[in-house]
């Protein structure tokens, strides 16, 4: 045959990146987070410790990236915080500029984790394929129902985890909240609901 023929399908293969992700969780911890975490148990954490930095004053980033799958890596982990992690101490001019010294709070509690995804080669374009097994998974592991609105999935709990899967074809990102005010107030808050 001189043609070739390509087919697309909807389909991707999830069991590994599932198994591969969930890894991180347990009944009590994610991660190796707890309710009680800080802003020094991620500096003291050896995935994340080397990387972290204050993408503002409520939120640790860690750019590190975690392949999860062939085609799955988290590309960037952010850890929210409720109070400042940090407060500005003095700012100072030197030749081309300023610069600003910090006084970190490393006792502030983290109350939500978020994973950002990046989805690429077979997993391109199936971020809410990916979504709806991640939605199966937690659902499954943590015996809770989700709720899907508008290119989100929602379960907040009073004891335990709670969880938001925002997608769309392109990007995926999952939260894991310790409080569930707390994640709820952070998916109500306009500028954040930017970076989406």
């Amino acid at each position: 045959m001189d043609e070739v023929l390509s087919v697309n399908t909807d389909f991707y293969e999830t069991a590994g990146f599932v198994n591969s992700f969930f890894k991180k969780a347990n009944n009590n911890s994610f991660d190796g987070f707890y309710a009680a975490s800080t802003l020094q148990s991620i500096v003291d954490n050896y995935v994340y410790g080397d990387y972290v930095k204050a993408e503002d004053k409520y939120i640790a980033c860690c750019n590190n990236v975690q392949k999860i799958a062939d085609d799955v890596m988290i590309v960037k982990t952010l850890f929210h915080f409720t109070s400042p992690i940090y407060e500005s101490v003095r700012t100072y001019s030197w030749g081309y500029g300023t610069d600003t010294e910090r006084r970190y709070r490393f006792a502030e509690k983290i109350t939500d984790i978020e994973y950002r995804f990046n989805l690429l080669g077979d997993a391109r374009d199936k971020g809410k394929i990916i979504a709806d097994v991640l939605k199966a998974e937690i659902e499954k592991r943590y015996d809770v129902k989700m709720k899907s609105e508008n290119g989100r999935y929602l379960a907040y709990r009073d004891n335990g985890f709670s969880f938001a899967i925002i997608y769309n074809e392109f990007r995926l990102s999952l939260h894991v909240g310790f409080k569930k005010e707390k994640l709820q107030n952070l998916l109500s808050d306009t500028e954040y609901e930017n970076y989406y």
